[in-house]
C-alpha cells in the first residue's frame, strides 16, 4: 500500500550557469532536496534568472530558440507577446461577482480564495497534493498583492491582475497542469523580455506553485525583483541590450571564432576601472575634478604623469574623477640649479601655458562682421552648420558624436538668442 502525502514543499535549488540547464533535465526524484516523508512531498525547483546579453549576440537569440523547442527542457514560453489574452465571457463575469461580494463584505484573503473556487476560477488537478498547492499559490499570491500594494486588496489594480492570472492560469497553466505530478515532474516555463505588473504576478504564482521558471531579460530587468524571500540564481552577461522580439527561428552565424574572442578580449581590458581605454572611449561620461595634496618634490614627479595614473582616478558609473595639482610655491630652494630644471621641465610640457604678466588675454584685430555675415541661414539667423564648417570653428578634431552634441547645444543657444 503507498502512503498518502498532503503537502507539497517546494525548495529552490543551488544553480549555476554551467549547471542549471542539466538540473531542469532531471526528474524530480533525481534532483537534490527531492524525499517523501511524513505526508509530504519536497521537491527541488530550477529558478534562474539570465540577465543582459553576451558578445555573440547571434548565439545568444539561437539558444532562446533552442530552449524553448528541445524536448528534453520542455520550457513553455512566457513572454508580453506570447500570452494568451482570451478569457470566457463567463470567467470575466465570475471575477467581477467576487470583487463585488469583496466590496460588500470585506473577504479575507482565504475566504477570497474559496469564492474563486466556488466560481470556478482557479484551475485544478486530479492530484490532491497539486490541487491543494494550487490554492495555495493563489493565497500567497493574494497575500502578497496584499502586503505590496496601496491599500491592499482595495487597490483599484486589482481587478486587472486578478482577471490576467485567471485567464493565463486556465490558458497555460490547466493544460500542464493535468498530466503534472509533482512525484515526477511540474511545468516549466521561459518568461522573456518586459513585463507588467500583471506579470509579476502570474511568474510569482509559478514559483509559489513549484513549477520551474527561466526568466530571460536582455537588459537586464527583474521580473521577480523584490518579490520573492529566498534569493534566487543570477547570471549577469556583460553587456545589456534593448530586448529583441523573441527568436520565430534561428538566425545564420555571423561572427567568426577569432571575432568573438577579440571582442571579449576587448570588453574585459576597456571596461571600467581595468585602467587601459581606447581614444575617446569615455567621452560620454561627465568629468569630475579631484584636487590632490602632494608634497613639493612629489608634485614634480605626478605633473609630467597622465591623469588615469596621479591616485584617486576613477572611472564608475558614468564619472571620471580627474586627479588635478594646485600648488603655489614661494621663494627659491637651496638648490638653484635643481629648482630651475624642475621649472623647465615643466614649461616643456605639452600643455603648458605659461603666464608671465597680466592681464593675459590678447586683443584680436580681426573684424568678425564678415564671419557673423557668412554664417547666416536664410532667414537671417546664425547656422551652427555653417559656423563649424569655417576655418575659426576650434574643435574640428573632435569625434563626430562630440561635435553633434556641441551642434545641438549651439543650435538651442542661436534660437533662445533670437
Amino acid at each position: 500500500m503507498y502512503p498518502s502525502f498532503n503537502h507539497l514543499q517546494v525548495h529552490t535549488l543551488s544553480l549555476s550557469y554551467e549547471n542549471w540547464t542539466v538540473l531542469l533535465k532531471k526528474p524530480l526524484p533525481d534532483r537534490p532536496e527531492f524525499s517523501l516523508e511524513n505526508g509530504t512531498i519536497h521537491i527541488g525547483q530550477v529558478l534562474a534568472k539570465i540577465f543582459g546579453i553576451p558578445l555573440d549576440e547571434d548565439e545568444y537569440y539561437n539558444q532562446l530558440f533552442d530552449y524553448v523547442h528541445s524536448p528534453e527542457l520542455n520550457l513553455h514560453l512566457l513572454s508580453e507577446d506570447s500570452l494568451d489574452k482570451t478569457i470566457d465571457n463567463q470567467h470575466f463575469q465570475s471575477v467581477q461577482k467576487v470583487l463585488n461580494i469583496h466590496q460588500e463584505q470585506k473577504l479575507s484573503i482565504n475566504r477570497f480564495t474559496a469564492f474563486l473556487d466556488g466560481e470556478q476560477l482557479i484551475v485544478k488537478s486530479g492530484d490532491p497534493v497539486l490541487h491543494r498547492k494550487i490554492r495555495e499559490a493563489w493565497i500567497a499570491s493574494l497575500e502578497l498583492f496584499s502586503q505590496k500594494e496601496q491599500n491592499g486588496l482595495k487597490n483599484s489594480e486589482l481587478r486587472r491582475v486578478l482577471v490576467d492570472l485567471v485567464k493565463w492560469s486556465i490558458n497555460h497553466l490547466a493544460p500542464l497542469i493535468e498530466n503534472a505530478d509533482p512525484k515526477r515532474e511540474m511545468p516549466k516555463f521561459l518568461w522573456y523580455g518586459d513585463f507588467k505588473k500583471s506579470h509579476q504576478y502570474f511568474v510569482y504564482f509559478l514559483t509559489n506553485l513549484g513549477c520551474d521558471v527561466a526568466i530571460f531579460h536582455p537588459e537586464g530587468k527583474d521580473i521577480l525583483m523584490g518579490l520573492l524571500d529566498e534569493p534566487a540564481f543570477v547570471h549577469q552577461f556583460p553587456e545589456t541590450k534593448v530586448a529583441e522580439p523573441f527568436p520565430k527561428e534561428k538566425r545564420s552565424r555571423k561572427t567568426t571564432v577569432a571575432f568573438r574572442a577579440s571582442r571579449e578580449i576587448e570588453s574585459i581590458l576597456n571596461q571600467e576601472g581595468s585602467g587601459l581605454y581606447k581614444p575617446w572611449q569615455l567621452r560620454e561620461y561627465t568629468p569630475s575634478s579631484l584636487t590632490l595634496k602632494t608634497t613639493y618634490d612629489e608634485l614634480f614627479i605626478l605633473a609630467k604623469e597622465p591623469a588615469m595614473i596621479r591616485p584617486d582616478f576613477e572611472v564608475k558609473d558614468g564619472m571620471v574623477k580627474i586627479p588635478a595639482l594646485f600648488a603655489k610655491i614661494q621663494g627659491v630652494s637651496k638648490n638653484r640649479k635643481e629648482y630651475w630644471d624642475r621649472i623647465h621641465a615643466l614649461e616643456q610640457m605639452e600643455n603648458t601655458l605659461i603666464i608671465r604678466y597680466f592681464p593675459f588675454t590678447t586683443t584680436t584685430s580681426n573684424d568678425f562682421r564678415f564671419h557673423y555675415r557668412n554664417a547666416l541661414d536664410r532667414d537671417g539667423l546664425l547656422s551652427p552648420d555653417k559656423m563649424m564648417e569655417a576655418h575659426y570653428w576650434k574643435y574640428g578634431h573632435l569625434p563626430s558624436a562630440c561635435k553633434k552634441e556641441l551642434q545641438m547645444q549651439f543650435a538651442g543657444y542661436v534660437i533662445s538668442r533670437h
